[in-house]
């Protein structure tokens, strides 16, 4: 009896140990499956936090190549500019120190630097006196606030007003004015009737009766000037300028790259039909490579996110020899897409070759 007893309680405690070891391999499995989820989630975010952090960087770069090279354009129209309005002044007797004194005082008032040239090169184009340029300048102001736009756009359409003789124009910058009245005031002042008026006279009566409005105006530009609205069309002038003068920095390099594009394109163009084919040709390669290179880089994280299923994988069901296995199947995707990529550039290469004996043997027959 006592020998049964015992022989019971061997049976129940083998029983109970197996259970424990049971339990025991299980919690270890569970735990290396922990361990295996644990390292993957933190490469999920190591890997988000990656692409989050080279998305920053390249809409940083992305951004600031936009912005040079729209301040290096707007420069180079600046500057274009700059040029008309010495040229043009220097047609109507004015130096260009003068000019550009002229300029200098109407960008006081306010104008921009592109504002204050085109404006002036349409006032010598349309004889307009440029005495009154800053005058015009100064009234641009108050326009601006009464048409809700900048003093630069107010002053560009003042001057329009003058060489174009529009009167809708006028009255949306508040300019309640008769051009035809004007003819008759000065053709009474020069004894003559309003038909015999010359183009010249007619538009040094549209300016006197355009500046004849500006008192009626006169201080809706100070009156604005400490409100939100006007501050923020006075900020657009701000921006601009400060783009131009970033863009003068750069304007030397835009200028060569523009002019290495210039010789490049004409020695392209000056080229034979058969040298233009193995440009062609090795443009075509060129454009292949980057294709599979492209591919081969959006293929990598993919190959990597299976690396790293399979070893967790292997270390939480298999073993490590099922590990050696996986990881080898892994390296071996890797040197099968190096293959394939130097078999690719080869194909490619020999192509390449092929086309240049070609075009090598017409030039010799020709």
């Amino acid at each position: 009896m006592a020998f049964e007893t015992v022989g019971v309680r061997a049976v129940i405690e083998g029983v109970g140990s197996f259970e424990r070891g049971t339990r025991r391999m299980k919690d270890g499995l569970e735990g290396v499956g922990k361990s295996a989820m644990t390292a993957e989630q933190r490469t999920k975010v190591f890997t988000k936090t990656l692409n989050t952090l080279g998305l920053a960087f390249v809409a940083a770069a992305t951004a600031g190549g936009a912005l040079l090279l729209s301040s290096v354009k707007l420069a180079a129209r600046v500057e274009t500019l700059g040029v008309v309005t010495a040229t043009l002044g220097k047609n109507v007797g004015k130096t260009e120190d003068e000019i550009r004194s002229l300029e200098k005082a109407v960008q006081d008032q306010g104008i921009t630097m592109r504002g204050s040239r085109q404006a002036i090169a349409l006032m010598i184009q349309a004889n307009i006196d440029l005495s009154h340029a800053t005058d015009l300048a100064t009234m641009a102001q108050d326009a601006a606030v009464i048409a809700g736009i900048d003093s630069t756009e107010a002053f560009q359409r003042l001057v329009f007003v003058i060489t174009s003789g529009n009167v809708r124009m006028a009255r949306t910058l508040g300019l309640q004015v008769s051009f035809q009245s004007a003819y008759k005031k000065t053709a009474a002042q020069l004894g003559k009737t309003t038909a015999e008026l010359t183009d010249l006279e007619k538009v040094q009566a549209r300016t006197n009766v355009v500046l004849e409005q500006a008192t009626r105006i006169a201080g809706a530009y100070d009156a604005a000037m400490e409100t939100a609205g006007k501050k923020i069309t006075s900020l657009d002038r701000h921006i601009e300028d400060s783009k131009v003068m970033l863009g003068e920095i750069w304007l030397p390099v835009y200028a060569e790259v523009i002019d290495f594009v210039t010789k490049s394109l004409v020695t392209w163009q000056d080229l034979s039909d058969a040298q233009k084919g193995v440009e062609s040709t090795m443009l075509g390669i060129r454009v292949a490579f980057f294709g599979i290179v492209g591919v081969i880089a959006l293929l990598i994280p993919k190959i990597i996110a299976a690396k790293a299923a399979y070893l967790a994988l292997a270390t939480a069901v298999v073993g490590a020899n099922q590990l050696v296995f996986n990881a080898s199947m892994v390296l071996g995707i890797y040197v099968v897409a190096v293959l394939a990529v130097i078999v690719a550039i080869d194909k490619l290469i020999k192509f390449f070759l092929k086309i240049k004996a070609g075009t090598e043997a017409v030039d010799k027959a020709v």
